[in-house]
């Protein structure tokens, strides 16, 4: 598996979601933490995922959906650990579009074995992206946002 982290992560159990991402050394303010590549993830268009999951089962369904968020109209899919970066109403990264490089920035130092933790706050919500989240019966990223905030 690719990834896109830029540091040495792991994946650790949380207190309260399960799994998660935990970074094995400290990250200055500001630094590229993660990137998306061509390799790291999938991406589709809404008709494009509709035929992609066509031939999944539920609980495969269920799965991609759940862990798929959406950026520039297109439902993106990490195919690396970074589907494990969970919300939180105090991240410690941002995702940030710059110099046609898609990314997540440290806001603040993080130190050795912290959770990295994003805001689903920002991602983007689509009606069709809601609806096929209701359809699935998992929560969106906008109801994570809400839910956990």
């Amino acid at each position: 598996m690719s990834t896109g982290f830029q540091y040495q992560v792991y994946v650790g159990e949380t207190k309260e979601k399960g799994r998660g991402i935990f970074t094995r050394e400290f990250i200055p303010k500001g630094s590229l933490v993660w990137t998306l590549t061509n390799i790291n993830h999938l991406s589709f268009t809404h008709s494009q995922l509709l035929e992609y999951l066509a031939d999944k089962s539920d609980i495969e369904k269920k799965f991609i959906i759940n862990h798929i968020y959406i950026y520039q109209s297109r439902a993106i899919l990490c195919i690396d650990n970074a589907e494990l970066v969970n919300h939180s109403s105090q991240p410690n990264l941002c995702e940030s579009d710059t110099d046609q490089k898609m990314g997540c920035w440290s806001v603040r130092d993080i130190l050795p074995n912290e959770e990295l933790l994003d805001s689903y706050k920002t991602y983007e919500t689509p009606q069709w992206y809601l609806e096929l989240c209701k359809s699935a019966g998992v929560e969106s990223s906008a109801d994570v946002a809400r839910l956990y905030s």
